[in-house]
């Protein structure tokens, strides 16, 4: 293990590559992640030359007390692994991708890259890594961020045309979402890229507890809003008018907002003092005062608003019109969930955590 170690993913990728040549496994579509794996003991000072060293960080395994390092795989639509690494623990998914299209560049020939679906999670989709894929020609698919603003372009194209295509279920489970599509494209640096809005028949929760917290702080800052508006006096009509239309159009739309403008009698403060004479009238004038009545949330618009939340972008670049169509899209989605949700499988995670991490680190996995 020890004479192993200094090379144990170049050895693993040797034997992968020539199972997958001797079984004539696909490698068309070829999936890359990355999870993290808590472990007990001492570590060895950072920079010791010593392989991987486990760094404090976010733990996939939810075991913030112990350190983590980092495993990355490189598998088919089957699961099956082609690459592998251990990592140091502080490394980000953003580098570990760039990492991993460095070494698929040198293993793969001009050829074998162009036949070659790079599949990836969100953290591919940066301006480097777009174009070191470009620059190589890979074909890629990931999950477009949202910090993209062609994302949110392609969402509301999407919503506004109206022509999802169904693409079924996701999971084999006969009561799981079922998915629509919408093909768009989308400008990204100086390249256009083919971009899939994809809609589910399930909201997400976590994108419904976000908007209820939006729905109740916009509430409140109306409520300030008419609290301002109706202290207010105006000296006619016409201007309580024009301050009630302002408010309307600046009212959130979720609730039904209907203002009234009339007048309303001030007693003024007399002028002098002492008791006023009882056959004298105390001074008033006339001012004009906006009432503000606010009707039901609107429910559909606010359903309407979780289901565009609820939608994903995935982007993709140099794909084949006719072998992408959105259905085979989903089906990557679903290859990539069925070995992602496991990251690979437990024998495989096993053996690399016995070859390389202990061999490496000298440290043993936690039970976790």
């Amino acid at each position: 293990m020890d004479k192993l170690a200094a090379g144990a993913a170049a050895v693993f990728s040797a034997v992968a590559a020539w199972a997958y040549a001797v079984e004539a496994i696909d490698r068309g579509g070829m999936h890359f992640d990355t999870t993290s794996r808590s472990l007990y003991g001492d570590s060895p000072a950072a920079g010791g030359g010593r392989g991987v060293t486990p760094w404090h960080g976010h733990s996939k395994d939810h075991r913030p007390d112990l350190k983590p390092i980092r495993l990355t795989c490189f598998v088919n639509r089957e699961g099956v692994p082609l690459m592998g690494t251990v990592e140091d623990g502080n490394r980000s998914d953003k580098r570990l991708n760039r990492a991993q299209i460095d070494r698929i560049v040198q293993a793969f020939s001009p050829e074998a890259l162009r036949d070659l679906v790079y599949i990836a999670d969100s953290a591919l989709v940066t301006g480097p890594h777009l174009d070191a894929l470009a620059a190589a020609a890979i074909t890629w698919l990931s999950r477009l961020p949202d910090t993209f603003g062609v994302a949110a372009t392609a969402k509301a194209t999407a919503w506004a045309a109206g022509a999802w295509i169904p693409v079924g279920r996701v999971a084999e489970s006969p009561h799981a979402a079922t998915y629509a599509a919408s093909e768009q494209t989308g400008t990204m640096g100086d390249r256009s890229y083919r971009l899939v809005v994809y809609r589910s028949s399930s909201l997400d929760r976590r994108k419904a507890k976000t908007l209820e917290r939006e729905l109740a702080q916009a509430r409140t800052a109306a409520e300030r809003a008419v609290d301002t508006l109706t202290a207010q006096d105006f000296a006619c009509a016409a201007d309580a008018e024009a301050a009630a239309t302002a408010f309307r159009a600046t009212a959130p739309r979720w609730w039904p907002c209907r203002t009234t403008v009339g007048p309303v009698t001030v007693t003024d403060k007399r002028p002098h003092r002492g008791r006023p004479r009882r056959d004298v009238p105390a001074p008033a004038h006339t001012v004009y005062r906006v009432r503000v009545t606010w009707g039901p949330r609107d429910e559909a618009a606010v359903q309407t608003e979780l289901a565009r939340r609820s939608t994903r972008s995935c982007s993709s670049r140099r794909f084949r019109r006719r072998a992408m169509t959105p259905p085979p899209c989903c089906g990557n989605t679903r290859a990539r969930l069925a070995w992602s949700n496991g990251f690979i499988s437990s024998r495989i995670r096993r053996l690399w955590m016995r070859c390389s991490c202990r061999s490496r680190s000298g440290l043993r996995p936690s039970a976790t």
